[in-house]
């Protein structure tokens, strides 16, 4: 008897534990720019390591502690997607980007939604030209304060083999003029540039030798990727992520 009963529950547990639950699945899209408030343009960052929406759905005591809530990634151009959302009210945090963090809220219906967010970056990079001449490649750019007290932590020229090109997926340039660093001490100890408040008539001037790196420019007739990133420094601003110029493709 009791081997019967022990079968009996087995095979209830066994039909209880496949049963499917009855919880409705995401029922919402959201998808939006990050746009620079002042220009309109969007406010690209880095794949990887990027700015970031933190996200808390509201009604939950969880949320009001920010102890759950789900990470979105903004994409290189400045844009985000995420398909598989609930509709709900949500508390949205930015910090630790390559803008001015605020905190905001937003409404999710059900269906596609499309919600853009206007900010003010830490830098803008102005009139930007990256051009190739021979072996070498040039950029040529101004840069430009969010709120007008600024500094320049670094500018640098970065290159790669695809559109993800960044602070993260970069190749490692060597020799040239690609990349200046302010505030960082060399070997004497000595601080050749100190950090300076940004100069908007300031132009820069930032240049890759493509003979000294053959490891890495070696395809005939392949494109290849480049922006000019600038790292801004502000106090109490926390973790602060590049700003960048629009993407441009040179084929070799």
């Amino acid at each position: 008897m009791k081997k019967v009963l022990l079968a009996a529950a087995s095979i209830l547990f066994l039909l209880t534990s496949c049963k499917l639950d009855n919880y409705d699945g995401p029922n919402a899209k959201v998808h939006g720019k990050i746009l620079d408030e002042k220009t309109g343009e969007l406010v690209g960052t880095d794949i990887q390591n990027g700015s970031q929406l933190m996200v808390y759905e509201q009604g939950y005591a969880a949320a009001e502690t920010h102890s759950n809530g789900q990470t979105w990634v903004i994409k290189n151009t400045g844009e985000y997607r995420n398909d598989l959302v609930f509709a709900a009210r949500y508390e949205v945090i930015f910090q630790n980007g390559n803008f001015y963090g605020f905190t905001d809220f937003m409404d999710v219906k059900k269906g596609d939604n499309e919600i853009d967010w206007k900010v003010t970056p830490y830098l803008r990079v102005k009139d930007c030209s990256i051009t190739k001449s021979g072996n070498i490649v040039t950029a040529k750019f101004k840069l430009e304060g969010g709120k007008g007290n600024e500094g320049v932590k670094e500018v640098r020229l970065f290159a790669f083999s695809d559109i993800w090109v960044g602070n993260y997926v970069k190749f490692a340039i060597e020799g040239g003029t690609d990349k200046i660093t302010y505030g960082v001490k060399d070997d004497d100890g000595n601080i050749p540039n100190p950090v300076v408040t940004v100069d908007p008539s300031k132009e820069y001037t930032l240049t890759i030798d493509t003979s000294k790196n053959k490891s890495f420019f070696k395809y005939s007739g392949k494109n290849y990727y480049f922006r000019v990133g600038a790292q801004a420094q502000v106090s109490g601003a926390g973790t602060i992520r590049h700003n960048y110029s629009e993407l441009v493709t040179i084929q070799f």
